[in-house]
C-alpha cells in the first residue's frame, strides 16, 4: 500500500570505482531493491554534489583505496542528511582457495579509516572466530582406505545474534558470517548514535593478519579456553 500510494520514487546507487562488487554480483539485491527504488550504479570521481539526488548510497566490498576527493563527496553529502550502507573488510582473504586446502589472511587498507573514526566507528584488522558457527563438509580418511564426509564446526563461520529490538534484525534467525571483521564504536560525540545489530556469542575470539588458514584445523576440537571474548560487534 505504501508503495502504490507513494508519488516519489527514491533512487539508491551502488558506488564504482574502487573495485566494488560488479553487478552480475549484487544482481539479487538489485532486483529486491528494484521493486521499490530506482537503482543506478557509477563512479563518484570526486564530482561536488552528484549523490544530492540518492536517498542512499551503498559501496559494496570495495578492494581498492578510495582517494581523497571522492571522500570529500562522501563526507558532504552525509553531512547534508544522505545515508550511507558502508559493506567492506579491513581483512582479505580467497575463500576459494581453500579448496586446495589452506588460504591466506591479509591486511588491506582502504583509506577510510579516519573518516569512519570521525563518524564513531572502527572496522578492526581482525577476523572473527566463534565457537557457536557453521558446519562444513569435511573429506575425512576412515581406516587409511575409505573417504567419508562428515559435518565439522568451522569457527571462521560464526553464527551472529542479530538484536531483538530493532526493525532490521528483529524477529530473524541466527546470521551465518563468512571470515568477517569486528567493529568497535569510538569517539563521545552524544549527537552520534550507535546500534549494534549483529554480534558474535560468548565464546568467540579475534585473529590478526598476516595469517594461514588451512581446512584441516576443522580436524581438532578447538581449545575452549582461548575463545574468551564475548559479544563481538560485526
Amino acid at each position: 500500500i505504501s508503495t502504490l500510494t507513494s508519488d516519489t520514487v527514491h533512487k539508491v546507487a551502488f558506488i564504482e570505482g574502487q573495485n566494488e562488487l560488479s553487478e552480475i554480483e549484487t544482481a539479487d539485491i538489485t532486483l529486491s531493491l528494484a521493486k521499490y527504488f530506482t537503482v543506478d550504479r557509477g563512479i563518484i570521481g570526486g564530482k561536488y554534489g552528484i549523490l544530492d539526488n540518492y536517498s542512499a548510497v551503498i559501496i559494496a566490498g570495495p578492494r581498492n583505496e578510495f582517494n581523497e576527493a571522492d571522500k570529500l563527496v562522501l563526507d558532504q553529502y552525509i553531512m547534508n542528511g544522505g545515508k550511507v550502507l558502508w559493506l567492506y573488510e579491513e581483512v582479505d582473504v580467497n575463500a576459494d582457495s581453500l579448496a586446495l586446502g589452506t588460504t591466506v589472511g591479509l591486511y588491506r587498507t582502504l583509506n577510510l579509516e579516519d573518516m569512519l573514526f570521525r563518524y564513531g566507528a572502527r572496522v578492526n584488522p581482525e577476523l572473527v572466530q566463534d565457537l557457536e558457527c557453521q558446519a562444513i563438509r569435511l573429506m575425512v580418511m576412515q581406516g587409511g582406505t575409505r573417504q567419508q564426509v562428515i559435518p565439522a564446526p568451522w569457527v571462521y563461520y560464526p553464527l551472529l545474534i542479530p538484536a531483538g529490538d530493532h526493525p532490521v534484525t528483529r524477529n530473524i534467525n541466527r546470521v551465518k558470517a563468512e571470515f568477517a571483521n569486528y567493529i568497535d564504536t569510538v569517539g563521545l560525540d552524544s549527537r552520534v548514535k550507535k546500534r549494534i545489530l549483529l554480534h558474535t556469542s560468548d565464546y568467540s575470539r579475534t585473529l590478526s593478519p598476516p595469517l594461514v588458514i588451512a581446512l584441516k584445523e576443522a580436524e581438532t576440537l578447538p581449545d575452549e579456553q582461548a575463545f574468551n571474548k564475548r559479544n563481538l560487534p560485526v
